[in-house]
């Protein structure tokens, strides 16, 4: 592709067409790839059609490196990645192209789901369908796991000023669009994935009770989910302090105050924003988010001494 073309194709064309393009390549290689999120959501029903900076693919586990490297081959790269910690592991590889004016998030498995990853995939891809994007075929998962997909991530970004709205209109797309026997599948399925929990609220709004953690190792997974949805992306550098020993604090405070210039143009820049800027912006939300960090770590700390010193007898 040209830069001139490249110029050319706007973001809503673009989504769509690059699907197609991986999905394309990957059938040509023999890796599973599902399209999530994105246009097809909205093939699906289950949201308007709109922009994309960025379009979203799920591989097989084991298909992920193959997946990358298949990209890179015909002229994609991987974008810079954060040293920020994260309350949850990370979940995919950012890929750029200079001449498209999107990117690709590839993923290896989606957070909220507690199941193993394979295990996640697995109960994707039995349910996945076909959707047309840009005349071409697209494998996708169904209306029932798109909408826990999509549940999911509004429940993990959650921002007070748009997300609550979004997530009530996905009820509303997912009480149209779902039959009562999808419903009961999708319970169903948020079980066999290990979601019935961070599902709950999306579950419980389509009429459907949430579930319990039965999984091994369900509950420290959980533990990590709850604090990403209730606390700001900064404050993980509180979490991070407070599990890593004293004499690791002036480090990490400092890496905190002064990312690289990098890191602050790719994850906190806004357009023709100065570096400058954006690094005082930045420090400030973090800054904001501090004294609500703080309590919620020294909570926990209280909770796990007490359960040390306290023993029922």
């Amino acid at each position: 592709m040209s830069p001139d073309l490249a110029a050319r194709i706007t973001l809503e064309e673009g989504a769509p067409l690059l699907q197609a393009v991986v999905h394309h390549e990957a059938e040509a290689n023999q890796l599973r790839v599902l399209a999530i999120k994105g246009p097809s959501l909205a093939v699906l029903g289950l949201r308007d059609p709109r922009p994309h900076a960025d379009i979203d693919v799920l591989a097989a586990p084991s298909d992920l490196d193959a997946v990358v490297a298949m990209m890179e081959e015909i002229g994609w790269r991987r974008a810079l990645e954060s040293t920020a910690p994260t309350l949850l592991p990370a979940h995919s590889v950012n890929l750029l192209n200079d001449w498209w004016p999107l990117s690709i998030d590839a993923h290896h498995y989606f957070p909220g789901f507690l199941a193993p990853p394979d295990a996640v995939f697995e109960a994707l891809w039995c349910r996945r369908t076909t959707v047309e994007l840009a005349g071409a075929p697209v494998l996708t998962p169904d209306r029932v796991a798109h909408a826990a997909i999509a549940a999911l991530h509004l429940l993990r970004e959650k921002r007070p000023e748009t997300d609550d709205l979004e997530l009530e209109l996905l009820v509303q797309r997912a009480a149209r669009t779902l039959s009562v026997h999808d419903l009961d599948e999708l319970v169903d399925f948020a079980e066999v994935t290990g979601a019935a929990v961070t599902l709950g609220p999306f579950l419980e709004a389509l009429g459907r009770p949430s579930g319990t953690v039965t999984g091994p190792g369900h509950h420290a997974q959980l533990a990590s989910w709850n604090k990403r949805v209730s606390s700001p992306r900064s404050s993980t550098w509180i979490y991070q302090l407070g599990s890593s020993p004293l004499r690791r604090w002036p480090q990490l405070i400092w890496r905190a105050v002064l990312l690289s210039d990098d890191e602050i143009r790719t994850f906190h820049g806004g357009d023709g924003e100065s570096l400058l800027r954006a690094r005082v912006r930045r420090l400030r939300r973090g800054f904001r988010s501090v004294p609500r960090a703080a309590f919620d770590l020294w909570r926990q700390k209280a909770r796990e001494w007490v359960l040390r010193v306290w023993r029922p007898t």
